[in-house]
């Protein structure tokens, strides 16, 4: 990693390298780590870790299910694990950043993700990254898969017409310009509501 060019530029480098590593990386062993370790593997241990890890995946297949009966494209056509990308492309390349952003100000979170063949880029993707770990914790089975998935739906749909221009100089005062019209888009507001009403009955921490 450390180049005659970059050595010309700071003959230290190679040094904070190593330093950064050892002992700022790999230094240790810090308690904290490992107490961390040790308490997730006496949770992974119990028999309900088991059931809560069967609980995750029939929510993810659920939900990806229905967000494909809705008409939503999924990478694999669904999942067999805790997680999903939802392939925008058919509706729009480069949808991702908008649709993520815009589930953000309806009370949900999903991350921007690339897709195979994409025909963004990763800064622009044309997907979204979801998955069920955290509902599954919060008491949420099937029946809420299909709630949950209806309200992504209605955002995508809400959110086709939000294409980036295509020249890229005009993207980011786009994006911009995008995200202060989402925050006071009475459709996202609406359906922040009632996402925030329906989570109250499955609180964070119940344990």
């Amino acid at each position: 990693m450390v180049t005659g060019r970059g050595m010309a530029r700071d003959p230290e480098l190679g040094k904070k390298i190593d330093s950064a590593i050892i002992p700022g990386l790999q230094g240790g062993p810090h308690n904290a780590t490992t107490a961390a370790i040790a308490l997730a593997a006496k949770e992974a241990a119990k028999p309900a870790f088991k059931t809560y890890g069967q609980h995750v995946r029939r929510n993810a297949q659920a939900l990806a299910q229905r967000l494909m009966a809705n008409g939503i494209d999924l990478v694999g056509q669904g999942t067999e694990t805790h997680l999903m990308v939802l392939d925008l492309t058919s509706i729009a390349p480069s949808l991702g950043t908008q649709v993520a952003f815009a589930m953000d100000v309806a009370g949900m979170y999903a991350n921007r993700n690339t897709v195979p063949n994409e025909q963004g880029s990763p800064f622009y993707p044309s997907g979204i990254r979801i998955g069920t770990p955290l509902v599954t914790t919060r008491g949420m089975r099937e029946t809420e898969m299909v709630k949950l998935a209806d309200w992504i739906t209605a955002v995508i749909q809400h959110t086709t017409k939000e294409k980036l221009p295509s020249d890229s100089k005009d993207r980011q005062r786009y994006l911009k310009q995008f995200r202060e019209q989402a925050k006071v888009d009475q459709f996202l507001l609406d359906i922040a509501q009632q996402v925030q009403i329906f989570a109250r009955e499955f609180p964070l921490f119940t344990w």
